[in-house]
């Protein structure tokens, strides 16, 4: 039988400290008092570890990782007065899950790593009272295999667990290979992003951003669903699907060799052209999920960078191509101004609302984080015929109903573990908008179009019919 045991690991930093919140942390906190589960903010990544370790040396590493990175030892609250602050703790313990197995038992060896992670990850952090880091280890015939870290949102993005996952491997890999673990790049702390953040540099970034607003918001259409499905709305509310392809990535690299773009690019264009045509819009507005990555000093940061930054893409010409180039303007602009304080941005849409006469729904959104896990691809061409056969293995299923949401359409683009030829969309949409058939139309549309692009340029006025989208 499989049994769970846990350990504390202890932690020592250089410092504790103390400070208010960054952008990006308020942008978080905000988000999940919106939500009735907090939990749902938590970030995962599963690291398959050497061969030749230890559990200690597993454990060891994990207490290195919380003593480099402040944001894994920070506590976050509200204060008396209301103000949000984070305070960094010099030294404590976690409770890290040691999962022990044995591969000759009739159990699930798979299904049971898969099952503590959901638990783990389904379960909320109270930020107040608890560091935002967990770990678990999964240990087969006495040695470490599989580890699996999840971090609440506020302390991290998808993007830094993946820097702490890549840490983590390249030191337990030197490890069991009996070298030191490789140094790691020093990068700015969460409490130092948020006092540049208050300094001349950070009010003249932010300044840039809340004009670059100002101007989007002057001209954007209103909302990307002017019209409801007007059909009976299923309860749950919101419906999300999930859908994975083998034949989407070469596709994508094929078409951004021939834009002399980005994959990212590419796939925002497409489903900005299909949304344009869904909703019968000439723009479309989306805000992108950005990084905020692009400055050395927040490269390898591990903090919470990512932000919401409105985008509106013009879909007035002919062909896809068309779209392409004013999709690759629009983000290029959303990418620079990416950093801002969300409160001033958000009273901003309310003073656009005021003024226009009506109210500005931006509840559309778009992250790639696919791209993030590619090397661009030069000089590949594939088939037609390959394309088909690999369209032949795409699944599509319902991957969660709820009704605890306000997003009329969120897209995300994501690798799959262990399959690299792979990528998986997942879109949560709102049925009162789109109807279940037309989220599953959306996703396998996008299949369709990417994949026919390949082969012949799209006019605008075929995207419904070569996607298989209802227009109107």
């Amino acid at each position: 039988m499989a049994k769970l045991v846990r350990r504390r690991v202890g932690f020592t930093g250089t410092r504790s400290a103390t400070g208010p919140f960054t952008w990006g942390q308020r942008q978080i906190w905000r988000d999940i008092q919106l939500m009735p589960d907090a939990a749902f903010y938590n970030v995962s990544q599963v690291l398959l570890t050497a061969e030749g370790l230890r559990l200690d040396d597993v454990l060891g590493q994990i207490a290195e990782l919380l003593g480099r990175h402040e944001s894994l030892r920070t506590l976050f609250r509200a204060d008396a007065a209301g103000e949000l602050r984070q305070q960094v703790l010099a030294a404590g313990e976690v409770e890290v899950e040691v999962l022990l197995a044995d591969s000759d038992a009739d159990h699930d060896i798979v299904g049971l790593f898969e099952d503590e992670e959901r638990r783990m990850v389904g379960t909320a952090f109270d930020n107040a009272a608890e560091v935002p880091f967990r770990a678990l280890v999964g240990v087969l015939d006495g040695m470490p295999r599989v580890l699996i870290l999840c971090v609440s949102h506020l302390a991290a993005d998808l993007l830094s667990v993946r820097v702490l996952i890549d840490e983590m491997s390249a030191a337990l890999t030197a490890l069991a290979a009996g070298r030191r673990p490789p140094e790691v790049p020093r990068s700015r702390q969460p409490v130092d992003q948020a006092e540049w953040e208050r300094s001349a540099q950070g009010s003249r970034r932010m300044d840039k951003a809340l004009r670059y607003w100002a101007g989007q918001l002057s001209a954007v259409p209103p909302t990307m669903f002017p019209v409801a499905c007007g059909e009976t709305v299923p309860s749950p509310r919101y419906w999300r699907g999930g859908l994975t392809s083998r034949a989407i990535p070469p596709a994508l690299h094929a078409l951004a060799e021939r834009y002399r773009t980005t994959t990212s690019v590419v796939l925002l264009a497409a489903t900005v052209a299909m949304l344009g045509r869904l909703n019968g819009l000439p723009a479309c507005a989306v805000q992108l999920v950005v990084g905020n990555r692009f400055t050395p000093e927040l490269r390898h940061a591990i903090g919470n960078l990512t932000q919401e930054v409105l985008a509106t893409v013009d879909l007035h010409g002919e062909s896809f191509e068309d779209v392409v180039k004013t999709t690759w303007s629009a983000a290029m602009g959303a990418y620079r101004h990416g950093q801002f304080d969300p409160a001033r941005a958000a009273e901003l849409v309310r003073e656009a609302s005021r003024e226009r006469g009506v109210e500005i729904d931006l509840s559309c959104y778009f992250n790639d984080l696919w791209a993030n896990t590619q090397t661009p691809a030069k000089g590949f061409h594939p088939t037609a015929r390959g394309l088909r056969e690999a369209m032949a293995t795409t699944a599509f299923r319902w991957e969660d109903r709820t009704d605890e949401d306000s997003v009329k359409f969120f897209l995300e683009a994501f690798d799959v573990f262990g399959e690299p030829e792979m990528l998986r969309f997942s879109l949560i949409a709102d049925t009162f908008y789109m109807p279940p058939a037309v989220i599953k139309a959306f996703l396998t549309g996008l299949e369709r179009l990417l994949v026919e692009l390949v082969t012949r340029e799209v006019n605008l006025d075929e995207i419904a019919a070569v996607s298989g989208l209802p227009a109107r």
